[in-house]
């Protein structure tokens, strides 16, 4: 049901991820007034980086969050964050009428139907049907999942996923030695172990053969080696491996949705590593389904290159609550 405010309240949109926070704040036409980015190792919670963007005068009506975690009864514990997200306590501390959150896969969901060509590189043509289900796989601090539903009268309704934790199936022989590595370190090893900024450096220290987790060497900088052309070649195999992994999980996300209305390639790490992903060897990964290959390639794929997608999702899912 449409919630009501006062058409003089502010409308806040977040995408609360595990390195980062982007905030922005809208009109009740959601014409954009100011939006703002903040690391959250700076800050002890949520409510410290709401506190640091709205100004004392601003009334804000409603708040969507998008937030890397599951979400129970208006409440959200970071996996990769010391923070928890709770949309009560919110909605009484700055005296807000409705706060309600979504997960950012969900968020990132109801952004894909107004992404335009702007947003998105094309990575695979195929043929796309406007009504078929999308997919959404979306590499960063974590592996976020989701599908979108499109019904017959054109609404799109995203169906939530934590299929990033489900169990990594390593398909060559370097990739079982890998999970070998993984499951001494962590135990579970799930596809978000190889698939994320973490797994990252994790493939870099399986790769250097190293049996402790690595303190002083970072996703970025292994990325940054890895695009070096003269950089270190541990780097870029460690990248090889992450992209291929990512393509066929990819794969197999767009197989479980029939996702014939496209796949697209979200997260905050995609957009950095874009000349890695964006050639032969990636859709070959992507279609290695044996006899659902031809299917596979008949399916659009993009890399999203926004941004703020969970922030375009988050306005998106205001303007549904509000019946705008």
């Amino acid at each position: 049901m449409p919630i009501n405010m006062n058409d003089n309240r502010l409308i806040l949109a977040a995408d609360v991820g595990g390195t980062k926070t982007l905030m922005a704040l809208y009109d009740s036409s959601y014409r954009l007034l100011r939006e703002g980015r903040y690391e959250n190792a700076e800050y002890a919670s949520i409510e410290a980086v709401i506190a640091d963007f709205l100004e004392e005068d601003e009334a804000v009506g409603l708040a969507v969050f998008g937030v890397a975690a599951p979400i129970l009864n208006g409440r959200a514990d970071f996996t990769n964050l010391g923070w928890s997200v709770d949309g009560a306590t919110l909605k009484d501390e700055f005296n807000i009428c409705e706060v309600l959150l979504l997960n950012d896969m969900t968020a990132s969901a109801y952004a894909l139907k107004v992404l335009g060509d702007g947003d998105l590189r094309m990575l695979q043509e195929g043929t796309k049907n406007e009504y078929g289900n999308r997919a959404i796989i979306s590499p960063g601090t974590g592996l976020g999942e989701a599908l979108v539903f499109v019904a017959d009268d054109g609404l799109h309704h995203p169906l939530p996923s934590e299929g990033g934790h489900v169990d990594f199936a390593p398909s060559t022989k370097e990739e079982f030695r890998l999970y070998e590595f993984l499951n001494a370190r962590y135990g579970h090893v799930s596809y978000e172990r190889v698939v994320s900024g973490g797994g990252i450096v994790d493939i870099y220290d399986f790769l250097r053969g190293s049996g402790s987790a690595t303190d002083l060497v970072t996703a970025a900088k292994i990325t940054e080696e890895a695009l070096n052309g003269d950089g270190n070649d541990t780097c870029k195999r460690a990248l090889d491996i992450f992209v291929e992994v990512l393509a066929r999980e990819a794969g197999n996300l767009a197989l479980k949705g029939l996702a014939r209305g496209g796949v697209y390639i979200g997260g905050g790490i995609a957009p950095k590593i874009i000349d890695l992903i964006d050639r032969p060897e990636f859709l070959t990964a992507f279609s290695d389904k044996g006899r659902f290959k031809e299917m596979l390639l008949t399916m659009p794929v993009y890399l999203i290159t926004n941004s703020k997608v969970v922030v375009i999702g988050a306005v998106e899912y205001a303007k549904k609550v509000l019946g705008k």
